[in-house]
């Protein structure tokens, strides 16, 4: 019998990775040993708590955290780099200010995800010494073709792909490098501007021991109806070949797989309807994909209220949809010709649940938050299906 492997998520996110160990472990009926996390991001780390470890109900753990409790809370949290945009660090002076239910969502999330906190607070001895799967799927804002395209550079989000580099450096010094390594990024990772500085980090890898499989998948072929290429690289340490992929034959229509013009959801795809301003009914309307008749969405992007986005689906003024074969921007008046694809249907094409946006819209978070964690997530079967080599990894 294999030797159980620990997994630890470096850049977690809200939790795409604990996702699908959890459907892994239902689908082969076993307990997976999940380490911990790394994550700065306070909506990303409420997100990762509240979806993978369900509601935060009364714990008998956490049954002192009462109103009195807030300086208790404050003082733990004292010990993190937070932030709230995902980019910048968040005050301490004004977390300090936060009433007693925030304070306590963030306080149980972090204890629940046994977050560690920020990759540039930590060092290798501050992590399990037993880690058999480290996931480092670091930020692609430097480098993706709708970010700023600074490229991986000391200092910005992207360049904390050094932090990583720094960590398994340390790992190496006590001979306790983890097993597998899993890293998921945009295809803007092998362009020219980026290539370079990415076959080095690879090389290094190589150096350490590692046998490095990468690969470009798109959603599409684990059967998410959404044309979304990243890139995966797996490294085994002591690795002789290349890990493969099962990939699925079959992908859903994509309204049946999001059931639109669902009744249930009528408020939502109303307010997925914009104004019929002169942008939109011009820039948005010409130059975005139109869904009624597609297969798939293009990306899921952080907001969809820009160009590009996924696509857009041809609706009245209420949001479902019609047939509007003249392509008229005007035919609903005051209010545009489109419909967004909603917060809700961004996380179902995420590989999530309809319930799992209930999770979160319940617990307080707004669309945009919403929008920008879908977008800034990975596609949940594209982690289960990678690598097919679980008998190896668990």
């Amino acid at each position: 019998m294999k030797k159980q492997l620990g997994i630890f998520e470096l850049f977690a996110g809200m939790g795409a990775q604990s996702r699908a160990i959890k459907n892994i472990e239902k689908d082969m009926n076993i307990k997976l040993n999940h380490l911990g996390i790394s994550e700065w991001s306070i909506k990303a780390i409420i997100a990762h708590d509240l979806l993978n470890n369900g509601e935060q109900c009364n714990f008998e753990e956490y049954a002192n955290l009462n109103i009195d409790a807030k300086e208790y809370m404050l003082e733990y949290l004292s010990k993190f780099t937070f932030s709230l945009d995902g980019e910048n660090p968040y005050s301490f002076r004004k977390l300090s200010k936060w009433n007693y239910r925030k304070l306590r969502q963030l306080y149980i999330a972090m204890k629940r995800t046994k977050n560690l906190g920020s990759i540039l607070d930590i060092s290798a001895k501050d992590l399990p010494d037993n880690i058999g799967v480290l996931t480092y799927s670091f930020p692609c804002t430097s480098i993706s073709t709708a970010g700023n395209q600074e490229g991986i550079v000391e200092g910005t989000p992207s360049g904390n792909l050094l932090e990583v580099k720094r960590i398994l450096e340390e790992f190496n010094a006590t001979e306790k490098l983890p097993s597998f390594l899993l890293m998921e990024n945009v295809k803007a990772l092998l362009n020219i501007r980026n290539k370079a500085i990415w076959d080095e980090f690879a090389s290094f890898l190589e150096s350490l021991g590692y046998h490095n499989t990468t690969m470009v998948l798109n959603a599409k072929e684990f059967g998410i109806p959404q044309s979304r290429d990243r890139v995966f690289c797996i490294s085994e340490l002591n690795g002789k070949k290349e890990i493969n992929v099962e990939k699925k034959s079959f992908c859903p229509d994509l309204k049946e797989f999001l059931q639109v013009d669902n009744p249930l959801y009528l408020d939502e795809y109303k307010n997925a309807v914009p104004n019929n301003t002169p942008k939109r009914r011009i820039d948005y309307f010409d130059n975005t994909k139109k869904l009624n008749d597609l297969a798939h969405t293009m990306t899921i992007s952080c907001v969809q209220d820009r160009i590009p986005n996924c696509g857009v689906f041809l609706t009245n003024s209420d949001g479902l949809l019609i047939n509007n074969p003249q392509l008229d921007r005007d035919i609903n008046g005051v209010k545009a010709a489109f419909r967004f694809v909603t917060p809700r249907e961004q996380f179902k094409l995420m590989g999530y649940e309809f319930e799992d946006f209930d999770t979160l819209k319940n617990a307080g978070f707004c669309k945009g938050h919403i929008e920008r964690l879908a977008g800034n997530s990975i596609v949940v079967p594209k982690l289960y299906n990678t690598p097919n080599c679980q008998d190896n990894l668990f």
